[in-house]
C-alpha cells in the first residue's frame, strides 16, 4: 500500500523491468497517488511473463515494449473486487469444511 498521495516520485506498485519469464500472481495493489498504473511490465526484454490473479485499483499495462499474458486480474474498484474474492474464498472454505 502506498499512502503518500502527494509523492513527487510516484510509480506503479509492481514493476518488471527487463525481466523475462517472470510470474506475478496473487497480489493486492492499492495506491492513493495520481500515477495511473498499479502493475507495469517494461522494456522489450520483458517477455514470457504471466500476470495472473492480481487485484489493483489502478491499471495493469505494458510500457516501452514489454509483453505479458494477463489472466484473471481485477483492475479498478478495489473494494468491490476484494469483497467478491473474500466471499468466494469463504464459500470454498465452508464447502471444504462440510
Amino acid at each position: 500500500m502506498h499512502y503518500g498521495g502527494s509523492d513527487p516520485f510516484a510509480d506503479a506498485g509492481i514493476v518488471l523491468e527487463n525481466s523475462p519469464d517472470t510470474v506475478v500472481s496473487g497480489n493486492f495493489v492499492y495506491l492513493q497517488h495520481s500515477y495511473p498504473n498499479g502493475i507495469e511490465y517494461r522494456f522489450s526484454a520483458t517477455r514470457g511473463v504471466l500476470i495472473a490473479g492480481n487485484i489493483s485499483n489502478k491499471a495493469i499495462v505494458s510500457r516501452d515494449g514489454g509483453a505479458a499474458e494477463l489472466v484473471g486480474n481485477s483492475q479498478g474498484s478495489l473494494m468491490r473486487r476484494f469483497w467478491d474474492s473474500a466471499l468466494m474464498l469463504a464459500k470454498r472454505v465452508f464447502e471444504a469444511w462440510q
